[in-house]
């Protein structure tokens, strides 16, 4: 079958080899300009005019589509309603994107979304470093006897790490804490304290330092004829560990005064030397876990270290330290310290 290109449409006629149909069109022969060979092309019959050919051709200016016999496109109405009405434009396509509705399940929090951003400052990178939560371990603070006194047999250094089950039942964050016994309470005539590793605040220079902790504490108090005596317990500051003073001594509810002795052999080893003695302090209950917060002032601003120190008095006529026990309150509990920065 032959087919040849007419012009202004596409047809496609067979010659059946009989000669009829119009008068064949001389067709001009094919130049290859490649290899300037000349093909010719056999004439072909051009078959009879369609019934379109006489249908009017499309204005000039016009822009319409229209199919190849000379016919229109049916008008675009993909969002007709059946009546030919367009829909109403606030109603949204059945196909549309809906929001997700109220009360669907949030996504779930990427992995990282816990993590902390990273400190702005080398201050706040400082703040950060000198921050004990006691859960892995006892973050590097120590225990010691605080002034020299030396009692075998006796237990003036109750300090523990772990898990607290006396006095408050259980520690204010996480699992573990510090306190002067974990699973029980005082004993009379005990003087230690807790101190921290080396902290260091100095790129906050300038700026005014807080320590903050959360407490708990229950210490003995009683009188006598001529005094009040109050067990209790204090926070202490040192930049060159030898001297040692009281951190921020007017944020404390009282004053600690051990009562040395009942007399008849009732008295502290040195009962006269406690290391406390006088000196501003947690006494009395705190009535539950509250958070302290202390000023600390210029010299925080640098090296330092910080010591919780308590003594305890005699309270019970006895001189077995289990039975004086059973006579006291639990003690002090320490947890989460930190430091701000103002």
């Amino acid at each position: 079958m032959l087919c040849a290109v007419a012009a202004g449409f596409v047809a496609a006629a067979c010659d059946d080899g009989t000669g009829g149909g119009a008068a064949p069109v001389d067709a001009a022969p094919y130049v290859n300009t490649r290899d300037r060979n000349v093909i010719e092309l056999e004439d072909v019959p051009r078959p009879p005019p369609s019934p379109t050919d006489d249908a009017e051709p499309p204005p000039a200016d016009t822009d319409a589509l229209r199919f190849i016999d000379g016919t229109l496109p049916p008008p675009s109405d993909a969002g007709a309603t059946p009546d030919g009405q367009s829909p109403d434009a606030d109603e949204p396509r059945p196909d549309a994107e809906r929001p997700p509705r109220p009360d669907a399940e949030a996504p779930p929090p990427r992995p990282d979304a816990a993590v902390p951003p990273p400190p702005d400052d080398d201050c706040e990178a400082a703040l950060q470093a000198a921050t004990f939560t006691f859960e892995a371990g006892p973050d590097g603070f120590t225990h010691e006897i605080s002034d020299g006194v030396d009692a075998p047999g006796w237990p003036l250094d109750p300090w523990e790490h772990g898990r607290a089950s006396s006095g408050p039942g259980a520690c204010a964050e996480g699992q573990r804490c510090w306190a002067t016994d974990l699973d029980d309470n005082l004993t009379q005539c005990q003087r230690a304290a807790l101190v921290s590793p080396p902290i260091d605040l100095g790129a906050c220079a300038g700026r005014r330092i807080v320590l903050v902790f959360e407490h708990w504490y229950a210490f003995w108090l009683g009188a006598d004829l001529f005094e009040e005596y109050f067990d209790g317990g204090t926070v202490e500051l040192s930049t060159d560990d030898r001297t040692w003073e009281i951190a921020a001594p007017g944020d404390y509810p009282g004053v600690i005064h051990p009562q040395p002795s009942l007399g008849f052999g009732y008295e502290c080893i040195d009962p006269f030397s406690f290391h406390v003695d006088g000196a501003p302090g947690f006494v009395g209950e705190s009535g539950g876990w509250e958070t302290a917060r202390m000023a600390l002032g210029a010299d925080a601003a640098g090296r330092f270290r910080l010591r919780f120190a308590f003594a305890t008095g005699v309270s019970a006529e006895t001189t077995d330290p289990f039975e004086s026990q059973a006579l006291s309150p639990p003690g002090w509990y320490i947890d989460h310290v930190r430091f701000e920065a103002r």
